[in-house]
């Protein structure tokens, strides 16, 4: 692994909640060279304040407001990063908040918004990075977020079991394309790692120099420490 990832002249999408994350791994991005991204979020206050924050400092960022369990707002905000740049060097799937709902109990309602924000808009966002990363013939990445559920019975984990299949199998279809699909799962326990600390370890992830082979799914522990070492 490689402790300072460069992306210069790189371009990413941010897509999930606009969150603590997503600002941290913005932040971190535009560190590391970052020449734009494309934020996504219902924070739209928040989004458009980063992303003038990100564009001052030399990252040419744009917030695009969007609900990911709206597939047209998956395409809005693919369609913004092709407008603005041209080109998609990675995509970074945080997600939105899982709900925590049983498996034996969820509501038809709740299964319906888990699915659609999680694993369609993953799907969708996915699918529309990989098609202008193959377009363009570029060796970019795609990453998803895993969060700590796995192994409980909610329907949040039974999303993120989804997600790790899913990041497999795009690895399978793209294979001979120089795009790299992996996944970062987080630790498990009541303790959320530090935002900036997941930031560190998904650059960590996406840059080219970290070898990993396309569909792993890498639990955090193994990136801070490597980092470490």
């Amino acid at each position: 692994m490689i402790e300072q990832p460069d992306f210069t002249g790189r371009y990413a999408l941010i897509a999930g909640c606009c969150d603590d994350l997503t600002e941290a791994v913005a932040r971190s991005f535009a560190r590391a060279g970052g020449a734009g991204l494309v934020l996504s979020g219902l924070a739209l206050e928040r989004g458009q304040t980063l992303a003038a924050i990100m564009s001052a400092a030399g990252c040419d960022a744009h917030m695009v407001p969007a609900d990911l369990t709206r597939a047209e707002d998956c395409t809005a905000i693919l369609a913004k990063a092709e407008q603005a740049f041209g080109r998609l060097d990675l995509l970074i799937f945080t997600g939105v908040a899982a709900d925590d709902e049983p498996v034996l109990a969820a509501s038809p309602e709740v299964i319906d918004h888990t699915m659609a924000g999680g694993v369609r808009a993953a799907l969708l966002l996915m699918q529309g990075a990989a098609a202008l990363m193959c377009r363009m013939r570029i060796p970019g990445a795609l990453l998803t977020v895993l969060g700590s559920a796995g192994g409980t019975p909610s329907i949040g984990a039974a999303c993120e079991g989804a997600l790790a299949t899913m990041t497999e199998s795009f690895a399978a279809a793209l294979a001979g394309n120089q795009i790299r699909v992996l996944a970062l799962i987080m630790p498990h326990g009541s303790v959320r790692p530090d935002p900036g600390e997941i930031a560190r370890a998904l650059l960590r992830l996406a840059a080219d120099a970290s070898q990993l082979t396309s569909g792993a799914i890498v639990p955090m522990e193994t990136l801070t420490a490597s980092a470490a070492a």
